[in-house]
C-alpha cells in the first residue's frame, strides 16, 4: 500500500547503518529469521553475497527499530544519495542492492510506503517514509514482545546517594564455568591448559572471591528522559556491546558471559577490533542492574601473556557514559593510569619517566588522539610494515569519532592525513618512535601482550584490596571505578599496586 503525502510522519527515524545483533537474534528467532531471509532474498539478484546479506540485515534492523518506536524510517530511492550520503553508502551496499532488497520486502507485503518528493522550485524535498506492514509486525511480534517495564526516577536521599526503586529491570545472571580462558592463534581459538597448577588455582580463587563479592552489589546505569532524546547519547549507547542490556531486551532476559578478544593484532592482513559491536536501539528503561563478574583471558598456556579482566557488562559502556554509573545507588569516580604502557616500558628499562607521553603535540587534541592510537599500535605490532597497516586500519575504523567524518577510501584517508600537516602513516609512527627514543628498541616487537600480563597483575592487586573489604570496585583494564567516597583510597591502592611490581610511582588521572 502506498499512502498519500499527508500521511508523512512528523518525526521519522533517519535510516542509517544500524548494527544487526545477529547472534542474539538467531538464538531467539532462528526459524523466523531464516524464513524472512529466504523469502526476501529469493527476489533479490545476487552479485555479491556478502553485500546482499549485510544489506538485508541492515534493512531488517531498521524495520525492527521502526516497530519498537512505532514510527517509519526514511529511505531514499535516489541513486545519487548512495554516492554522497555516508549514512547509506559507508558500507558500500550500493543503491541497486538496497533497492532490490526493498522491492522484495514490498513484493511480500512486509512494508508500506509514503512516497517522497522533491520541490524543484524551492529546492526542498522529503525522503520516502517506510512503515513495517501489519504482516511484518504479526510475523515478528512473538519474538519482540517484552514484559519489561520502565522504572520510576531515583530518589536523591543525600549528597551523591540515590534510593533506587525496587522494580528496576535486572537481568538474570548465568553461571561462569571456569573464570580463566586461553586463546592462541590468528584468529584466536580456545585451547586447553593445565588448570591444576598453583598459578591457575590461585587466580581462580581470587576471581571467585571477587565475583562472589560483586554479585552482592548493584551496578546501575541510569538513562534519563532528557538523554533519550539526544542523538549523541543514543549513538554512544548504540556503539556498545551491551545495548541489549541497557535498553529493554526484546529477545532474552538472560545474560551470557561473552568471550571478548584480548588485544589487537596489527597486521596488514588481519586486525581484530577492540570492541565487538552487536548494537540495537530498543525501548528505553531508566535503570539496569549489570552483571559485574569477571573472567581472565590469556594468550599462553603458561598464563604469562595477556591475562586482562573481561566479561563484565559495564566494561563496554563508552567512557563518556561511565560517569553515570551508580554503585549501590552511590555516585562513582573513575581513575586510570596515565600513559600506561609507554610509561611501563620506560620503567622496565630503569628510566623514571614522569612526563606526558604526548606533550610534543602541544595541546592539539586531534593529533593527541592520533598519537595515542599510534602508541598502541607500535607496542602491539610485530613489525614496522604491520604497524603501518594497523594504524591506518584503526584511524579509518574510528574516523567518525576522531575526525568527525567517515573515511571510506584511501584517497580520502590520504587527504585527511595531509590536511593535518602529516606526510603519511609512516611519519606518524616515526614521530612517535623518535619522541620516545630511549625506549625505541621496545617498539614493533609485539610486546603488547607482555605488558597486558603485567597490567593484569596490577589490576588483580587493586581488585583484591577492595574485594576483601566488600567494597565494589569495577575494572576496565587500566582504569577503576569506585563509589566517590573511596576515591583517595583507590588512588593510593593504584599507586601502591603499581610500585610493588614496577618499582616506580605511576601517574594517576
Amino acid at each position: 500500500m502506498i499512502y498519500e503525502k499527508p500521511d508523512f510522519h512528523p518525526d521519522p527515524i533517519f535510516y542509517h547503518n544500524r548494527k544487526f545483533p545477529r547472534k542474539a537474534f538467531l538464538e531467539a528467532a532462528g526459524e523466523t529469521y531464516s524464513l524472512l531471509k529466504d523469502e526476501v532474498l529469493k527476489y533479490v539478484p545476487v552479485k555479491d553475497g556478502r553485500k546482499t546479506q549485510l544489506g538485508f540485515d541492515n534493512f531488517l534492523a531498521n524495520m525492527i527499530t521502526a516497530v519498537n518506536l512505532d514510527k517509519p524510517f526514511l529511505f531514499s530511492f535516489d541513486r545519487n544519495v548512495y554516492k554522497s550520503d555516508r549514512s547509506l553508502g559507508i558500507y558500500h551496499w550500493g543503491y541497486q542492492n538496497m533497492f532490490n532488497i526493498y522491492k522484495a520486502f514490498e513484493m511480500l507485503g512486509l512494508v508500506d510506503r509514503v512516497d517522497g518528493f522533491f520541490d524543484m522550485e524551492n529546492d526542498k524535498g522529503v525522503r520516502s517514509n517506510i512503515y513495517p506492514s501489519n504482516s511484518f509486525i504479526s510475523l515478528t511480534s512473538p519474538i519482540f514482545n517484552s514484559t519489561a517495564t520502565s522504572t520510576t526516577e531515583p530518589i536523591l536521599i543525600s549528597e551523591g546517594k540515590y534510593l533506587i526503586p525496587e522494580n528496576q529491570y535486572a537481568f538474570e545472571t548465568s553461571q561462569v564455568d571456569f573464570p580463566i580462558e586461553v586463546r592462541i592463534g590468528n584468529p584466536k581459538k580456545i585451547v586447553p591448559f593445565d588448570k591444576t597448577t598453583r598459578t591457575a588455582i590461585r587466580m581462580v580463587k581470587k576471581l571467585n572471591l571477587y565475583n562472589e563479592m560483586i554479585l552482592g552489589h548493584q551496578i546501575l546505569i541510569p538513562i534519563f528522559n532528557q538523554q533519550q532524546s539526544q542523538p549523541n547519547f543514543l549513538d554512544n549507547i548504540n556503539n556498545t556491546y551491551i545495548t541489549n542490556n541497557i535498553y529493554r531486551n526484546i529477545i532474552s532476559t538472560t545474560y551470557t558471559n561473552t568471550t571478548l578478544t584480548t588485544h589487537t593484532n596489527h597486521t596488514q592482513q588481519h586486525s581484530t577490533p577492540y570492541h565487538i559491536a552487536e548494537s540495537f536501539y530498543l525501548t528505553p528503561i531508566f535503570y539496569n542492574n549489570l552483571d559485574g563478574r569477571l573472567t581472565r583471558k590469556f594468550n599462553s598456556t603458561e598464563l604469562t601473556l595477556g591475562g586482562r579482566f573481561y566479561g563484565a557488562q559495564y566494561q563496554n559502556i563508552s567512557k563518556d557514559l561511565r560517569p553515570n554509573l551508580l554503585l549501590d545507588g552511590e555516585e562513582t569516580v573513575e581513575l586510570d593510569y596515565s600513559g600506561f604502557h609507554i610509561r611501563m616500558l620506560y620503567h622496565l628499562d630503569g628510566i623514571d619517566f614522569q612526563d606526558d607521553p604526548y606533550s610534543f603535540v602541544q595541546g592539539n587534541d586531534l593529533l593527541r588522539k592520533i598519537y595515542k592510537i599510534a602508541a598502541l599500535v607500535i607496542i602491539n605490532a610485530d613489525s614496522f610494515s604491520n604497524a603501518i597497516g594497523g594504524l591506518k586500519y584503526e584511524l579509518i575504523r574510528k574516523s567518525e569519532k576522531i575526525f568527525g567524518q567517515a573515511i571510506t577510501s584511501n584517497e580520502q584517508y590520504n587527504e585527511v592525513i595531509k590536511s593535518l600537516g602529516l606526510k603519511d602513516t609512516a611519519e606518524i609512527l616515526n614521530t612517535m618512535r623518535d619522541k620516545h627514543e630511549p625506549i625505541k628498541d621496545n617498539f614493533f616487537r609485539g610486546k603488547g601482550i607482555i605488558l597486558q600480563n603485567l597490567d593484569s597483575k596490577i589490576a588483580e592487586k587493586v581488585l583484591m584490596h577492595f574485594a576483601k573489604k566488600d567494597i565494589p570496585c569495577l575494572c576496565i583494564h587500566d582504569s577503576f571505578i569506585v563509589p566517590k567516597k573511596h576515591k583517595d583510597e583507590l588512588e593510593s591502592v593504584m599507586k601502591e599496586s603499581y610500585f610493588n611490581l614496577m618499582n616506580y610511582i605511576p601517574k594517576i588521572k
